[in-house]
């Protein structure tokens, strides 16, 4: 009765269109709500941060997208390093947070989730690869056969893409789906491959900066990053879409300027 009702409320799923697009909204607001619990000086805040983390976390369980999953994990990563490299940063939350984040993972499970089943789903799925199986093509809920397709797609106009979208009509036909879901993929084939190795670059140099300056950055600063780091994670498994990557973009932005130089004029 509980999933039932659980499942009821999660196919409205506001305005996304479906669940995994719903799953990449909540890589951003489960990690940032986290982030927030950790940063947060005010023990009324915290509580209130912590319940809307634990809901927000509940709810993506039932959604059941393993991608964003995958990409909170990352984000609880390096939201613990960041508690070791910065002082003004708790460790004890952060480690909670992430026993927390487990916890609901494992306590959902006989209440109707099945996010431990697509995570088992990972060790079959890489053994039809490793084998070399008829039916390998069909991995990661046929995301191996789009990721081989688009791989190839790639190759044949290495520098400059496709365009966006310029696959679509093709990749539908040859992998039954319209998009890469993969964003680092999507971005090679729509633009290039030095383009897509420039907006890697880009991200990479942002963290890097970040560690260089770690003294100067404050909480919310490292929330941000942290944030966008997440998203990272899923992006390996998802697509970027109107709705959901500007998020990763603002708290890029965000985490970014809050330490470049300031110019006097």
């Amino acid at each position: 009765c509980f999933s039932s009702v659980w499942y009821q409320y999660m196919d409205l799923m506001g305005f996304f269109n479906n669940s995994n697009e719903f799953g990449y909204y909540l890589s951003i607001t489960v990690m940032l709500a986290a982030s927030m619990y950790v940063i947060c000086q005010n023990r009324i805040g915290r509580i209130l941060y912590f319940l809307l983390f634990s809901f927000q976390a509940s709810v993506l369980m039932y959604n059941n997208t393993l991608g964003a999953w995958v990409g909170i994990v990352f984000g609880f990563l390096l939201l613990i390093l960041v508690s070791f490299l910065c002082p003004n940063i708790s460790r004890s939350r952060s480690v909670i947070a992430f026993a927390v984040f487990i916890f609901v993972t494992l306590i959902t499970i006989p209440l109707g989730s099945k996010m431990f089943a697509s995570f088992l789903g990972i060790f079959s799925d890489v053994n039809l690869i490793a084998s070399g199986a008829v039916d390998a093509a069909e991995a990661g809920n046929g995301r191996w056969k789009i990721w081989r397709a688009t791989v190839s797609y790639i190759g044949e106009r290495p520098w400059l893409g496709f365009g966006v979208e310029g696959i679509s009509e093709r990749l539908h036909e040859d992998a039954g789906n319209y998009r890469p879901h993969n964003e680092f993929l999507q971005y090679a084939v729509f633009f290039g491959i030095p383009f897509a190795i420039s907006y890697v670059l880009g991200i990479v140099s942002i963290y890097i900066r970040a560690l260089r300056v770690r003294e100067r950055l404050d909480p919310m600063t490292c929330a941000c990053l942290i944030v966008a780091f997440s998203y990272l994670g899923s992006a390996f498994f998802g697509n970027s879409y109107y709705y959901t990557a500007p998020y990763f973009f603002i708290f890029l932005g965000l985490g970014y300027r809050n330490f470049i130089p300031r110019r006097s004029f």
